[in-house]
């Protein structure tokens, strides 16, 4: 045992071995075990069943408060986009008017040339919309074409049916609102 490691209780000073009795105990167990059961015992490392309530109610309360909110803008973002996405494709279906002088008979139109009906002699050969493919609405579902329109009688009805998935309801996009 080294000099000093070991000190008096009351005044602090070191102890050497000269000074120990062998029959004595260095320290009273009792002290040591009611000194760590009072530190276990008042020690805060776990959480009673009020406060994991408290917890919850309040992850509850804010759920319920940000919920609808995230709800309502993550449907407004879909509604931008099927907008974005119906004024991109009238910028291909006003291209394709300017080159044949008449509206396609369908969007598949803008991609390759028409194989029905009207022919255009003038059709861009990379066709009229940049992508290559025509995009779904947001909802998963391919836009509605109609030409001429029933709205719009001297060009055309472009529109996504919305989130509901029906045609005709007052949820959808158009092109003519």
């Amino acid at each position: 045992m080294i000099e000093g490691q070991i000190r008096n209780d009351e005044d602090n000073t070191p102890i050497s071995e000269a000074d120990l009795d062998p029959a004595q105990p260095l320290c009273d167990a009792s002290k040591v075990n009611s000194f760590w059961y009072r530190k276990i015992r008042n020690s805060k490392k776990a959480l009673t069943l009020i406060e994991l309530l408290a917890v919850l109610t309040i992850l509850a309360l804010v759920g319920g408060i940000a919920g609808p909110a995230i709800y309502r803008q993550v449907t407004q973002g879909r509604s931008r986009t099927a907008e974005a996405q119906i004024a991109a494709i009238e910028k291909s279906l006003n291209a394709f008017y300017l080159d044949c002088g008449f509206f396609p008979r369908s969007l598949d139109d803008l991609i390759r040339p028409p194989s029905e009906g009207r022919q255009c002699p003038n059709y861009d050969p990379e066709g009229y919309f940049e992508r290559g493919s025509l995009p779904v609405d947001p909802w998963g579902n391919p836009y509605f074409y109609e030409s001429p329109g029933q709205v719009r009688s001297s060009s055309y009805d472009l529109f996504s049916a919305g989130p509901d998935r029906e045609p005709g309801t007052e949820d959808d996009i158009t092109n003519w609102d």
